[in-house]
């Protein structure tokens, strides 16, 4: 029994900070399903053929937005490695190395979704 009082004791302290870090994420993907919706509801009265048009780009926005989301939150957590070891330069050359990657993948990206 002590032993769930212990994790309980642990754990109950991180949730506001996991918390702070979790609803932004949330509200972005609420607005980003929530910006499907706004097409779906403008393009209904068009016909199926815009419908599906929409339809089609928000799912390839969706493969590029994830893929570029996978790729750059390892900046996050290598941040959080070198600011747990207490190395703030190698803070700054991971954010500026983040920065260039985004830069080139977002770039990437942009050119992916010309397509559709």
């Amino acid at each position: 029994m002590r032993r769930g009082s212990e994790l309980g004791g642990r754990v109950i302290p991180e949730v506001p900070g996991i918390l702070a870090l979790a609803v932004p994420i949330m509200i972005g993907l609420a607005a980003s399903t929530l910006h499907g919706v706004v097409d779906s509801v403008m393009l209904g009265p068009l016909g199926a053929v815009p419908l599906a048009a929409a339809g089609l780009a928000a799912a390839a926005g969706l493969i590029v937005t994830s893929a570029l989301y996978g790729t750059l939150s390892a900046v996050a957590v290598r941040v959080g490695q070198a600011r747990g070891a207490r190395r703030g330069r190698r803070i700054c050359e991971i954010l500026r190395n983040g920065l260039a990657l985004g830069a080139l993948v977002g770039g990437a990206g942009a050119g992916a979704m010309g397509l559709f």
